[in-house]
């Protein structure tokens, strides 16, 4: 059969077609409804995170600027990234856990609370009585770097020194890594 037999009607059908086709392929894929994004001001607050003591606790502030009551994100381990984490606990479902800073040592909202983490660090505290850590400039590690000595054995930041980033990491943090 030729197209000819359809005339006009056959035409207007193809070309209807080939506009709906089209059209699909250009639609742009949407996000699972389940998927979500968690704000978190610790990684022990995400699934599965296999946490312990000994955190890095990230301020919000320069100690000039009163950093240590400014909010505070607190870190076990390795992070690859200040921004956050993609998890999906059950193969379907997408979780990601943007980190933010939470409250200050005072359990109150303060300056800072609710940015994110990834370059926006004033000052570090190691909280680690056995760990030392390592601030970086880019995600994964790599770059510049800084160095926070362990507590040398006290709990819950006691002995823990206080000190700023240097000029090089300060709002330009991205990762850390156990040193």
């Amino acid at each position: 059969m030729s197209m000819k037999k359809f005339g006009t009607a056959g035409r207007r059908i193809s070309v209807l077609f080939a506009a709906i086709v089209s059209m699909l392929l250009f639609v742009p894929a949407q996000p699972s409804m389940a998927d979500t994004t968690t704000n978190v001001s610790d990684n022990c607050d995400t699934y599965n995170s296999g946490c312990s003591y000994g955190d890095l606790d990230i301020h919000y502030n320069t100690i000039a600027y009163d950093g240590y009551y400014s909010a505070i994100a607190s870190f076990y381990g390795n992070v690859y990234s200040y921004a956050g984490k993609d998890v999906s606990p059950n193969g379907a479902v997408v979780i990601h856990y943007k980190y933010v800073f939470g409250k200050n040592v005072n359990g109150v909202k303060a300056s800072g609370t609710g940015a994110a983490v990834k370059n926006q660090g004033g000052s570090v505290e190691n909280c680690a009585p056995a760990d030392s850590y390592r601030v970086y400039y880019n995600s994964g590690y790599a770059g510049s770097s800084q160095y926070f000595q362990s507590t040398y054995g006290g709990l819950y930041c006691q002995g823990a020194k206080y000190v700023d980033l240097n000029s090089t990491l300060h709002n330009n943090n991205a990762s850390q890594h156990f040193a």
